[in-house]
């Protein structure tokens, strides 16, 4: 299992509140899942083949669990569809029933020891998971400046930077400073992140992680903004059935930038950070004429040649 998806399932069981009865709601959820996928070879195939366009596995995924799961647990296992290669991700699914068996024992979520890249990885999985619930595309910016700030402060303050970088130091105590640092004074999301760093990241990384992990949120902020060039003005039906149907694609909410194109002759290009949609009239008759050219080229139509003028089939030779 990959340590950005230890990360996200930490996200999901702190939201549980350290209920029993949710966490053991929770950890069935999964393991019916991996059952599923065990003995399921239609799902296995739909789930495990990377060949499978990962919007075409989400939606089996979303097909599968509708209704039936925690949301927390939708959560994961979509991150998981994102993070895992298909055809390990039965062997991650079955690790994680392994790391909520034994929570459900005893509820303390352990942390190996990780290299740097590895545990920024943990650090990002979590991050995800706490972004995915701020449905105010606005609010990233905030964030961004918090947790850089935060960085700052840590960097610049030597006692602080010891206290929080020294593994000598407990977690728990770690964790207490950056509450009494940070409580009531940023977004709940960022006093969350900051925590899980000195938690779960390496001590000695801590300045660099919060940085790292700024840099994170910054790209979670450009992919949330969906650059819209449309050829004609858009009304604001029109503008809720966009963010309505981006919101289904991405799984999250967006924010539109709209502007016109007229060169564009009808409909739509949509940008939102690596997702491309282009619906636009233009690119339809590009297609149109490059399908035309190699499935027919332009001397096999009749009556048209490459040079010269159009054929004339009544005139005589």
């Amino acid at each position: 299992m990959r340590e950005a998806l230890r990360g996200c399932l930490a996200a999901a069981i702190e939201d549980l509140g350290g209920e029993a009865s949710k966490l053991e709601r929770f950890s069935a959820d999964v393991a019916a899942f991996a059952g599923a996928l065990a003995t399921s070879r239609e799902l296995g195939r739909a789930l495990g083949d990377s060949s499978v366009p990962l919007q075409a596995r989400r939606g089996v995924l979303e097909e599968l669990l509708a209704a039936k799961a925690l949301p927390g647990v939708v959560m994961v296992l979509m991150f998981a569809l994102e993070v895992e290669v298909p055809e390990e991700l039965d062997h991650a699914i079955m690790e994680m029933v392994g790391i909520l068996d034994a929570l459900v024992a005893t509820p303390i979520m352990e942390y190996p020891p990780a290299s740097k890249l590895a545990a920024r990885d943990r650090v990002s999985g979590y991050g995800s998971a706490r972004l995915h619930a701020v449905r105010d595309a606005s609010m990233l910016d905030e964030i961004e400046d918090e947790l850089f700030r935060f960085a700052r402060v840590v960097a610049d303050n030597a006692g602080l930077r010891q206290l929080l970088t020294d593994p000598g130091v407990s977690a728990s105590g770690r964790e207490m400073v950056v509450t009494d640092l940070l409580e009531g004074k940023v977004q709940p999301a960022t006093l969350q992140m900051a925590r899980f760093v000195v938690r779960a990241g390496r001590a000695r990384d801590v300045v660099g992680t919060l940085d790292w992990l700024a840099e994170r949120v910054a790209m979670e902020r450009g992919r949330r903004v969906a650059r819209v060039v449309a050829a004609t003005e858009l009304d604001e039906a029109t503008r809720a059935r966009f963010q309505d149907a981006l919101r289904s694609r991405m799984h999250t909410s967006v924010t539109l930038q709209v502007e016109r194109d007229d060169a564009l002759i009808g409909g739509a290009l949509v940008t939102a950070g690596d997702l491309v949609i282009d619906g636009t009239v233009r690119r339809r008759l590009a297609q149109l004429s490059v399908a035309l050219h190699h499935s027919l080229g332009a001397g096999d139509l009749p009556g048209l040649q490459r040079n010269g003028p159009p054929d004339n089939p009544d005139k005589e030779g």
